[in-house]
């Protein structure tokens, strides 16, 4: 009896330091963050022939999603979106495998004539590419990736694309290829991506680059991140490719914000975001940056960073210096109200540093002892 009652005493008593622990013990839960405002991942350089970019007032706006198997997952995520919302309809349109560049296997020209005939497409989603890593077909022949023959044969296939979607009057929003595991792969889909931006804005469409939302700081595939609702998640697929549905929520809820901003536009008798004004340019590509503190973003020549001043916005025109001197390198102009300072900042954080995982992953500052954060308990 007497070893019964010891036992239970420890148990007891293990019970109350693993509680203790628990209760006081650091915290290990990553800080959450809110969703990206749409406009620092989208691209657009304007087009006249757009009055905004949707052009009428509907009382129900019909969205087609076009692509492989990332249209499927990014079309599940919009319809989660609009649920409640009679104003916009989903309409699915995507087919696994499929790309632009093997019209020989599935002629998506051809299919989204078909699809979009006699029908009012008011917005189309595009998220293809992921299987456009390979020779593109033509009547001349096959050309491998990369070479001159495959770039002029695959852009005139996106642009045949984009052509046939603008005839119709369709607000188009393309999304860019997310960064992916293999590197190799990764490296052939930096050149479909870089094809699709060039066409898309070429012709004046809106161009949703998302690659570094779901990517590391360098830029490489990661699985996890912050969802729509700021919670550190798993968000991409073990192979390596594809979304999860925290990932796929996340990327449309992005989407769904930049559709009903125009929607909202067109139905208000505005003007877009991207036209003259007071909040931006009056020409040209209007490319803001990421979900990321400034002193932590991949800088790139001639991007424009959009800071928050609070009532005022800035725009920081980051142009590098060509220095190699790192202390040098990486000077700016702040443009505040029309008049610019010079200064001077580093547009990364060391990998793996304690900044690196505070500021890009969320997590928690360990106390110092005896600081006033420091709720850690002795137990005297």
């Amino acid at each position: 009896m007497r070893k019964s009652h010891s036992f239970i005493a420890g148990m007891t008593i293990a019970a109350f330091v693993w509680s203790a622990g628990a209760l006081f013990g650091p915290a290990k839960a990553q800080t959450p963050r809110s969703d990206p405002e749409p406009l620092a991942v989208t691209e657009f350089t304007g087009d006249s022939s757009f009055e905004g970019y949707i052009t009428e007032v509907r009382e129900q706006y019909n969205v087609y999603v076009f692509g492989d198997t990332l249209a499927d997952g990014v079309g599940a995520g919009l319809a989660r979106q609009v649920a409640g919302n009679a104003k916009i309809k989903i309409h699915q349109r995507s087919r696994a495998g499929t790309g632009l560049g093997r019209p020989d296997r599935y002629d998506w020209n051809r299919a989204v004539a078909k699809l979009i005939e006699g029908k009012r497409v008011d917005v189309a989603v595009v998220f293809i590419g992921a299987n456009d890593t390979h020779s593109v077909t033509t009547n001349q022949g096959r050309f491998a990736i990369g070479s001159d023959a495959w770039r002029t044969a695959y852009t005139a296939y996106v642009d045949q694309f984009i052509a046939r979607l603008k005839e119709h009057g369709t607000a188009v929003y393309w999304i860019s290829l997310p960064a992916m595991w293999r590197e190799n792969y990764d490296q052939s889909i930096r050149m479909v991506s870089a094809i699709h931006r060039d066409r898309v804005l070429a012709a004046g469409m809106k161009y949703l680059n998302i690659r570094a939302l779901f990517a590391d700081q360098q830029g490489k595939f990661t699985r996890t991140g912050f969802d729509a609702q700021g919670q550190f998640r798993t968000l991409r697929s073990k192979d390596g490719v594809h979304f999860l549905r925290h990932g796929n929520d996340k990327l449309a809820s992005i989407l769904y914000k930049v559709i009903n901003r125009d929607i909202q536009v067109v139905e208000k008798g505005g003007v877009s975001d991207f036209d003259s004004g007071a909040d931006g340019p009056t020409s040209g590509t209007r490319t803001t940056s990421l979900n990321l503190p400034i002193f932590a973003q991949e800088s790139e020549t001639g991007a424009s960073i959009p800071v928050d001043l609070g009532s005022e916005v800035a725009l920081l025109n980051n142009q590098a210096s060509g220095d190699e001197d790192p202390a040098t390198r990486n000077q700016s102009s702040l443009v505040i109200s029309g008049s610019a300072q010079n200064v001077t900042f580093s547009p990364d954080v060391t990998p793996g540093s304690p900044a690196a995982k505070v500021l890009l992953e969320g997590a928690s500052i360990e106390p110092k002892t005896g600081r006033a954060d420091d709720f850690s308990w002795s137990g005297e």
